[in-house]
Parts: structure tokens; C-alpha cells; sequence
């Protein structure tokens, strides 16, 4: 396999996991104020009162910060 190949993957790939959270978030446009676009477990009322209109619960919100800061 030579490296075109190897970049072909890897563009797969990102646009595979694109498309995979796009249509988590179509799924819960409907619930996006209510439930996590990553897991789907219901975001806390404290959580939603602090940041209205986030898409994410604690756990998942924390763990996006540790993987971006992890680059």
C-alpha cells in the first residue's frame, strides 16, 4: 500500500465519522437541549440551566476536552 492509498483511508475515515455525527445530531435535533448528542443520556437540568442549549453531558463534555487537549 503506498501512501495515496494510505491518504484515501484516512479521508474515509474522517468522513466516515462525519457523517456518523451528523446523523447523531439529526437524530436528536428534536432532543439536542435535553440529551447527549454523543451518548444519548439525558443532560442534567443543572447542566442545561448553567449552559442552555448544550449538546453534551458532563462525562462526554469532559471527555471531548481531554481528547482535543490531548491532540
Amino acid at each position: 500500500m503506498d501512501q495515496f492509498d494510505r491518504a484515501q483511508e484516512i479521508d474515509a475515515s474522517f468522513l466516515k465519522q462525519a457523517l456518523t455525527m451528523q446523523q447523531r445530531v439529526a437524530a436528536f435535533s428534536r432532543d439536542a437541549r435535553t440529551h447527549c448528542i454523543d451518548c444519548g443520556e439525558m443532560i442534567s437540568k443543572a447542566r442545561l440551566a448553567v449552559l442552555p442549549g448544550c449538546i453534551r453531558c458532563i462525562d462526554c463534555a469532559e471527555a471531548l476536552e481531554l481528547s482535543q487537549r490531548r491532540g
